[in-house]
């Protein structure tokens, strides 16, 4: 029941981290 959740959460924090870097990126100016 452990690997669903594991890589669903792997998933959900790399869709999150490129969401925050495509808004974040053009108010660093990079």
């Amino acid at each position: 029941m452990g690997f669903p959740i594991a890589r669903l959460q792997i998933v959900f924090s790399l869709a999150v981290g490129t969401v925050l870097q495509a808004a974040m990126g053009p108010y660093q100016g990079k």
